[in-house]
C-alpha cells in the first residue's frame, strides 16, 4: 500500500516508473520573462528573446530566421509588458502546432514559426533552431501538440 501511494505521489509530479519498477524523473525547466511583444502571447506559442530590449529578460516573437527560441508560453495567455512563464525543457503537452502543410512525425523535430506556432518546415536550414521532438504524427493544426522541449 505504502509503494503505491508514493509511486502514485510520484507519477501525480511528472514521474514515471520504469520497466525495472524504479521511479523516474521527467525535468522540466521553467524561466519567468516579460512579454515585450507588440500583443498577448499565448499557451503553446514559442518566442525568442526581444532584442530592441537586449536585456536577457524581455521576449517575443522568432521574427528573424535563425533567432533561437528561449521557450514556449505555459501561461493561459500573457499581456504586454506582463510575467510570464516559460517552459524551456521537459515534457510539453499544449504545443500550438500550424500544419501549414507539412505533417510532424513521431520522433522527429519541431520549429517555432514567426508568428509564435510550432511548425514543421518542408525543408530545414541550418539557421533554424529545432525546438524539440514530437511524440505524435500530427497533420492538422492542432493546440495539443505534445513534445519534449530542448533549448
Amino acid at each position: 500500500m505504502v509503494l503505491a501511494l508514493t509511486a502514485l505521489g510520484a507519477l501525480a509530479q511528472g514521474n514515471y516508473i520504469d520497466a525495472a519498477g524504479t521511479v523516474q524523473t521527467r525535468k522540466a525547466e521553467f524561466l519567468t520573462v516579460v512579454n515585450g511583444a507588440s500583443g498577448a502571447i499565448t499557451r503553446g506559442m514559442a518566442v525568442c528573446f526581444d532584442l530592441t530590449d537586449d536585456n536577457g529578460i524581455h521576449v517575443d516573437l522568432c521574427y528573424a530566421e535563425g533567432a533561437k527560441p528561449v521557450g514556449i508560453v505555459t501561461d493561459l495567455s500573457c499581456a504586454v509588458g506582463a510575467r510570464c512563464k516559460l517552459q524551456t525543457k521537459g515534457y510539453y503537452a499544449a504545443g500550438r502546432f500550424d500544419y501549414a502543410a507539412t505533417a510532424t512525425v513521431a520522433g522527429g523535430m519541431i520549429y517555432a514559426d514567426v508568428d509564435g506556432d510550432l511548425t514543421r518546415p518542408a525543408s530545414v536550414t541550418t539557421a533554424m533552431f529545432p525546438l524539440g521532438t514530437t511524440f505524435d504524427a500530427v497533420s492538422a493544426d492542432s493546440t495539443a501538440l505534445e513534445i519534449y522541449i530542448d533549448l
